[in-house]
């Protein structure tokens, strides 16, 4: 009972902490956006954007890759629908867990993971620049969080050296989230460009923060 509770109570702290890290990525980038008041351009767009997205990046101690489409209004707001598929290491291993194939580790089972899929809906406003090569965005909306978290049950058939002593399978869990994104854009033409993005998404199982890279397609400028 103990330990469940220090489990629980370090749950909740490691999940206080994201959502703080998080809150103060998003507020970061928005005050940076509306500081540069000399050199962005929040006129109207000559016309709107409409473009699909896709990409990689990293996140937490893991890897992501994203698909997604953004349209852009001509007053310079819009909606983004993104899907993030994130592989992270498994933040519930057992102390005492062990995989190992002696002399032959390329039997070893593959390292246990927690996969997160997020399908989110944000709204968003673009901030134009001087540079038709440039602008700015900062995004936000609910999300549709779909958990995969390794559940390790011990195996009473372990053989010292010769595997795993957990049995690793997958419990699923669906939940509602709220996702942020600031990024920076260069539509290097009208059709082709380039997105740097910081994301995060809060989540009751297990909040992610990443960083990536998307090309874009489409209508861009």
């Amino acid at each position: 009972m103990k330990q469940e509770v220090c489990t629980g109570s370090y749950v909740t702290f490691k999940l206080k902490s994201t959502t703080v890290l998080a809150t103060a990525l998003f507020f970061l980038v928005s005050n940076y956006v509306y500081s540069q008041t000399d050199s962005l351009r929040t006129a109207e767009k000559q016309s709107l954007s409409i473009y699909a997205g896709f990409g990689a990046g990293i996140c937490n101690s893991g890897a992501e890759v994203e698909i997604g489409g953004t349209l852009i209004l001509r007053n310079n707001w819009g909606m983004a629908v993104r899907y993030n598929s994130n592989t992270l290491a498994a933040n519930n291993v057992p102390a005492d867990y062990v995989d190992l194939v002696l002399f032959m580790p390329f039997l070893s089972n593959p390292l246990p993971l927690h996969y997160i899929d997020i399908l989110s809906v944000n709204a968003l406003r673009e901030f134009s620049t001087n540079l038709k090569y440039l602008r700015f965005g900062i995004e936000a909306g609910p999300a549709l969080v779909m958990s995969r978290t390794p559940v390790f049950i011990p195996d009473p058939d372990y053989v010292p050296l010769l595997g795993s002593n957990y049995i690793v399978t997958h419990e699923k869990k669906t939940m509602v989230g709220f996702s942020l994104k600031g990024k920076i854009e260069l539509p290097v033409t009208r059709f082709f460009g380039f997105e740097v993005g910081a994301y995060a998404n809060l989540n009751p199982e297990r909040s992610v923060i990443g960083v990536e890279i998307n090309i874009n397609l489409g209508l861009l400028r």
